[in-house]
């Protein structure tokens, strides 16, 4: 992707995904239910780079020889019970669902080259507990929960949320509301990798977001529509960028003091028949930088808008 460099062919990287999980259920009568869920995740990344002996003037090129193993393992195990209440009919009318959850990571990075040896390996257990409850009177469907959640080294954050759904209209019209915060901790490579391109930051903070949204739902005969606005706020989002050190071409982790999110979503669907659906989705957003402390103002000037963010999305499918 780099327009005014040279080519590097004596450089690439891999990585490999793989994720598992096993979990056991009891149902106690109709409405209650226990679960245990553990899943175990890993990630595989190398890079490496030979030395080439070009330059550029103008730009900074990596010239070295270069390898980089990191292996990231998450092992997580996770209680949920529910109780619900239904009907006549058997639909649902008021639940509730509590559990707990325990994960823990490690992240083991091996380096080698021109640099010399490195070795780390970093870890760390996170703990959570969560409820939620939902209701239906009438035309009305009210949700509501909480999570509390606690990394090592981080306070505990409790990020609560609110939905609430009228049936204007059964069957054709759903006027919806929600609220709710949000909570992302930085991982260990953001927070602690320090190698020969990134400086660790073990100061960064995690990234906070309070949003709220309203729309609507329609359907008339085989086509539905959907409409809703949003809007974001931002605290701390976590932005890579270079050093302060004017000697050096690190990069770091650092967090952006206040941003925002806003704008609209429209999607449409159609089921000409039963064996087949078409359907389209768009989004129209606008960012803006509040406060760019902790930041180059420079990288993230107050008043413009978040680097990275697409202002016009779109797909359909069929």
């Amino acid at each position: 992707g780099a327009t005014r460099l040279p080519l590097d062919p004596n450089a690439f990287n891999a990585r490999s995904r793989g994720v598992g999980s096993a979990s056991a259920r009891v149902r106690h009568g109709a409405g209650w239910s226990q679960e245990l869920r553990t899943t175990l995740y890993r990630e595989g990344f190398t890079y490496t780079d030979e030395r080439d002996g070009v330059s550029h003037p103008d730009f900074f090129v990596f010239d070295a020889d270069f390898r980089l193993e990191s292996t990231l393992w998450r092992g997580t195990v996770e209680y949920v019970g529910r109780v619900e209440r239904t009907d006549a009919a058997g639909t649902a009318t008021r639940g509730l669902s509590w559990g707990a959850q325990w994960e823990r990571e490690t992240l083991h990075d091996v380096t080698s080259g021109d640099f010399g040896a490195g070795d780390q390996t970093l870890d760390r257990n996170a703990l959570a507990a969560f409820a939620e409850g939902f209701v239906e009177v009438g035309p009305v469907s009210l949700l509501a929960g909480a999570r509390a959640e606690r990394y090592e080294e981080m306070e505990t954050e409790v990020t609560p949320r609110a939905t609430a759904v009228w049936r204007a209209v059964p069957g054709a019209l759903s006027l919806r509301a929600a609220v709710g915060r949000a909570f992302k901790a930085p991982n260990l490579q953001e927070q602690y990798l320090d190698n020969p391109f990134i400086v660790a930051n073990p100061d960064l903070a995690p990234e906070r977001s309070t949003s709220w949204e309203v729309g609507a739902d329609a359907s008339r005969g085989a086509a539905s529509f959907r409409l809703t606005l949003f809007r974001q706020d931002f605290r701390d989002l976590i932005r890579s960028v270079p050093d302060d050190d004017p000697d050096s071409e690190k990069s770091i982790n650092r967090n952006l003091g206040r941003s925002r999110a806003q704008g609209v979503e429209l999607g449409a669907q159609v089921t000409p028949a039963s064996w087949w659906m078409g359907g389209v989705d768009a989004a129209f957003l606008s960012t803006e930088v509040l406060d760019n402390r902790g930041q180059s103002a420079d990288l993230f000037p107050e008043g413009e808008v978040l680097p990275g963010r697409p202002e016009r999305v779109g797909s359909a499918w069929v």
